[in-house]
């Protein structure tokens, strides 16, 4: 004998159906970024609201995915349009498209801009120049100098100390009273 199953109820009718427009509305919503990267305008496009989406986007980590997914490849869409209709005008001779192409993927045209920084560094008297060093070079390693300034600071550390090694040699226990 076979069972029977039992029909869906109104209500369990009109969840699947409900279920479905939902489903229908999200895919619809994915393939309008593909093109129009623009949330307000690709829901106003499909007939929802915003807060439907972000309520979307919040609920279901799949379709979060699938938005970031289907903006990139909206981006890259506007993107490669605006690429076509620049290289069109560079063709039409149009001077504003020219300098911004050449400025954009010529290195002999970028505007270079040099940032130049002199930092100096205040330390305790009573610090040795290898210690002095060990700071130096552990600014380098967290990123604080630049490998340049690094090597010029200690190449400084290490002069002062044969200085103060020379100092030591000729003025002997004079250099005690001599640097106090």
């Amino acid at each position: 004998m076979k069972k029977k199953t039992a029909k869906p109820t109104r209500t369990e009718k009109r969840i699947g159906t409900l279920k479905r427009k939902e489903e229908k509305l999200k895919a619809d919503f994915l393939e309008e970024l593909k093109t129009t990267p623009v949330v307000q305008i690709a829901v106003q496009k499909v007939g929802m609201g915003r807060s439907t989406y972000y309520k979307w986007k919040n609920e279901d980590p799949v379709f979060a995915k699938s938005v970031e997914s289907s903006l990139g490849v909206g981006v890259s869409f506007i993107s490669d349009m605006a690429e076509s209709q620049m290289i069109k005008k560079i063709k039409e001779g149009e001077n504003v498209m020219i300098i911004f192409w050449l400025k954009n993927h010529h290195p002999s045209y970028n505007e270079k801009i040099m940032h130049r920084h002199e930092h100096k560094m205040l330390v305790e008297e009573d610090l040795s120049p290898g210690e002095i060093i060990q700071s130096i070079q552990a600014c380098l390693n967290m990123g604080i100098y630049t490998k340049e300034f690094a090597e010029r600071a200690i190449q400084e550390q290490i002069d002062r100390a044969v200085y103060e090694e020379k100092m030591k040699k000729s003025l002997g226990e004079n250099y005690k009273n001599f640097y106090q």
